[in-house]
């Protein structure tokens, strides 16, 4: 099983465990002038999906953006993570945003990132 704690890498840490649809915003793109590097993340979902995501503005829904990682669900209550299996660098303008399509239950979010300088 994989432990879905929030890592603390040297980066700046980013962590939610909720049921919501919000779209939850990481890095602004104003904030991101030299890159951000993505050093771990997880994404875990027990019903429909929850994604990373990177986008010039913020997404107007879950579909839109350059995927970073999702987690899938194809049949309800089951368990799906999906953990990031090398570093990402996000081009400067970009955001780097997180949403589940799930409102009914939880969805975990745990992002180590550092805003290039």
């Amino acid at each position: 099983m994989i432990n879905v704690q929030a890592a603390k890498l040297g980066g700046t840490a980013y962590y939610r465990n909720t049921i919501s649809a919000a779209l939850g915003t990481i890095v602004a793109p104003a904030a991101n002038t030299k890159g951000i590097r993505v050093r771990y993340a997880c994404v875990k979902s027990y019903s429909d999906v929850t994604r990373l995501m990177a986008k010039a503005a913020a997404p107007a829904n879950i579909t839109e953006g350059v995927e970073i990682l999702s987690a899938v669900v194809s049949t309800a209550g089951t368990n799906i993570n999906a953990v990031l299996q090398n570093e990402k660098i996000i081009p400067p303008g970009l955001g780097l945003y997180e949403q589940s399509a799930n409102v009914v239950q939880e969805s975990f979010v745990s992002v180590d990132y550092e805003v290039l300088a």
